[in-house]
């Protein structure tokens, strides 16, 4: 893989209440990609929707465990180690949030030109189940 690649993530959220309302979301940015000590790594930044600032993001993973830290205009950890729960608070200009996360699975596919990561998960907000997740990582060079 290329140190230059292009990042597509999307995610999916299905509400845990009555209505099951679903969100979906998609991001495609550049980044930086590298792989040392057996891990992956990307780095890159995004804007954040309604504001002009971007945040600088950093994911880190293997087939085991996934971790994104973001630093901006909102910034937050979550780590995703399947079977466990960990707790975060999501800081924002209008203040934090705690979030639970129960991830169920993570799945790695590589090849010589793409890398994909999959991960699903339950979120609570605040200790109170909010949705069930699904992110989705594609990793590709940005020149071929």
């Amino acid at each position: 893989m290329t140190r230059e690649v292009l990042i597509r993530i999307c995610s999916r959220q299905t509400a845990r209440d009555a209505s099951g309302d679903q969100q979906q979301e998609e991001v495609l940015v550049s980044g930086e990609y590298f792989f040392r000590n057996g891990r992956h790594y990307l780095l890159y930044e995004e804007v954040q929707e309604g504001f002009f600032d971007t945040s600088r993001s950093r994911i880190r993973f293997d087939g085991e465990s996934l971790d994104i830290r973001k630093q901006g205009i909102a910034s937050t950890r979550m780590i995703f180690v399947p079977g466990e729960k960990k707790l975060t608070c999501y800081e924002t200009p209008f203040g934090g949030i705690m979030l639970g996360i129960f991830a169920k699975d993570i799945r790695l596919t590589e090849s010589e030109d793409e890398i994909n990561l999959q991960v699903s998960y339950t979120m609570e907000i605040e200790d109170r189940p909010h949705a069930d997740c699904v992110v989705s990582v594609n990793i590709r060079p940005k020149y071929m």
